[in-house]
């Protein structure tokens, strides 16, 4: 990723940055803003989040019926370790 940056009117003068350049799948290079950039970076965070707390759920209620720590780890993608500091549902 390519940062823009404003220019220096004077050597007193600080430098800012503007918004993100990235360069797309064909090569082009585009300007993207700093804020959607957050956004983008936030979401998917949230959305790892929330896919590790789904496999955490899957791996407690197989838990809970007695499945064997290796057919958690296989239908979950947990480790068995990770599963086994997981306390079953109730």
């Amino acid at each position: 990723m390519l940062t823009p940056y404003t220019e220096k009117d004077s050597p007193r003068d600080k430098q800012s940055i503007l918004d993100k350049r990235a360069r797309t799948t064909e090569g082009e290079i585009i300007n993207v803003p700093a804020a959607e950039l957050a956004a983008a970076c936030a979401r998917a965070e949230g959305e790892a989040k929330g896919e590790a707390e789904a496999k955490k759920e899957v791996a407690r209620k197989l838990l809970a019926l007695e499945v064997d720590l290796a057919v958690i780890a296989e239908a979950s993608g947990l480790s068995e370790e990770e599963i086994r500091t997981l306390k079953p549902l109730q």
